[in-house]
């Protein structure tokens, strides 16, 4: 379970009543505290599920289940709040409004007295929720200005976040072939003269194949489909699928290309283009998803971190014995 949303806090299900509060320090965070009320608050539009269920026992580890989660999330708000303060990053009122006044608009309502009217039906103080919102504002923007700082996306990882939304739906660029492959040991030039003498001469490859191959492949005549980027070595592969001008197409013979284990040959039967964008058309919109959710992980990081840099003392662990489900 996740309490961090704030753009979808108006669609929460309506909670029960709220139990009374019994007041006290239930964490401490660095200069901070963690008040009951504050974390009894962060329960209430999680509980309607939970008092559904019969009393007993089951009932009970659901309502510490919330929690520990609203307490886990109150506690990252906090430090993010005094991590912020450090590097005097902060949201005014005139930033606030306006993204209130965007949320009013978004979700299709009149004006905000309609949005505080849903919030207090659904037991969401309007003021908590504002809070909210304003947390996630101040989060956005430590992001932005702090742990954006650390991001760095190199070109190899944009490519290869490309060739996997390809795999994703199966719109990556494919060729079947037919292969030669002959181990360094053997690779002698009398061996490769011949080969090239042999190819020059039209000599069907299948022959060739059967003569000279030592792939795995030569059981099957060295066919070898639903060949990908990434298949075969990169000497090998940036000539059957370059990055940049054509792509060898059918009847094409690619060799000899040595690389450190031997010389391979392959013969194009078949080539499928890529149902999918080139990647210079793409690259820009790819590198700001990859940053994203990069940027993302890092500040889960980062959170995560800021617990070891600040004392978190955690003075009730279980909430206070009140009746959540009256």
């Amino acid at each position: 379970m996740h309490l961090i949303p704030w753009l979808m806090p108006v669609f929460l299900l309506a909670a029960p009543a709220r139990p009374k509060v019994v007041e006290g320090i239930a964490v401490v965070v660095g200069p901070q505290i963690i008040l009951v009320s504050d974390l009894q608050q962060k329960m209430q539009p999680y509980m309607k599920e939970v008092c559904r269920m019969p009393a007993g026992a089951d009932r009970d580890r659901a309502v510490e289940d919330i929690w520990h989660e609203a307490m886990k999330d109150e506690i990252a708000m906090v430090l993010m709040e005094v991590e912020a303060q450090k590097h005097n990053i902060y949201i005014d009122s005139t930033e606030l409004n306006a993204t209130i006044e965007m949320l009013v608009k978004q979700n299709r309502m009149e004006n905000l007295s309609q949005l505080q009217e849903k919030l207090e039906a659904q037991n969401y103080p309007y003021l908590l929720w504002r809070k909210d919102v304003r947390r996630q504002l101040l989060r956005s923007r430590l992001m932005n200005e702090v742990v954006k700082l650390s991001v760095n996306v190199e070109e190899q990882a944009i490519r290869s976040f490309y060739q996997q939304k390809l795999r994703e739906v199966n719109a990556e660029e494919r060729a079947s072939v037919r292969e030669i492959f002959i181990p360094d040991r053997e690779a002698a030039p009398a061996t490769l003269e011949a080969i090239d003498k042999a190819i020059a001469a039209k000599t069907p490859f299948s022959e060739l194949v059967e003569r000279y191959s030592r792939a795995k492949s030569v059981s099957t005549g060295g066919l070898r489909a639903e060949v990908t980027p990434g298949t075969y070595t990169p000497a090998v592969d940036q000539l059957l699928f370059p990055k940049t001008g054509k792509a060898p197409a059918e009847g094409v013979i690619l060799g000899p290309v040595r690389t450190t284990s031997g010389v391979w040959y392959l013969e194009i039967l078949e080539r499928i283009e890529s149902g999918y964008l080139p990647y210079d058309q793409v690259r820009s919109k790819l590198k700001e998803e990859l940053t994203a959710r990069i940027l993302n992980q890092k500040g889960m990081e980062w959170l995560l971190g800021l617990q070891n840099k600040y004392l978190v003392d955690r003075q009730l662990p279980k909430p206070p014995p009140v009746n959540y489900c009256r």
